[in-house]
């Protein structure tokens, strides 16, 4: 539920950030939203950066706010297509996730899925995690 004190803000903002310029303080300009909505950036990291980016938005996090995250959940054993974007993605650092890997993350990060909506057809492995404070 939505508090009442922040039914009246019903626009939308663009905002950006650098993931690692201030360690794990969140940005003061982003703090209390009612959603932030990351799309497909976090496979480009590791588990560990990709735990520390969403513990600083965590962070930012009013208590009734949410994380959306647009990203592929890939399916356990992974297909051969799974598999060259897995080796891809380790070029540059990042992974393909499962959702036992995105929960471990997010439990890393202070957040718990708390919803999944999938796509259909070609787009079956793209999702969108929900997630919310563990506190």
């Amino acid at each position: 539920m939505i508090s009442q004190s922040r039914v009246r803000y019903v626009c939308v903002q663009n905002f950006f950030f650098f993931f690692f310029k201030d360690g794990d303080t969140p940005v003061n300009s982003f703090t209390g939203a009612m959603v932030y909505f990351i799309r497909r950036c976090l496979h480009n990291y590791s588990d560990a950066l990709c735990s520390q980016i969403l513990r600083i938005l965590a962070g930012a996090m009013a208590d009734d706010s949410k994380i959306l995250i647009q990203e592929d959940i890939r399916p356990v054993p992974p297909d051969p297509k799974t598999a060259y974007l897995d080796f891809l993605m380790m070029t540059y650092g990042g992974k393909e996730r499962t959702l036992a890997c995105w929960e471990q993350v997010l439990e890393n990060a202070g957040l718990v899925i708390s919803g999944v909506s999938r796509g259909s057809g070609p787009w079956e492995s793209l999702a969108v995690i929900e997630c919310v404070s563990k506190t």
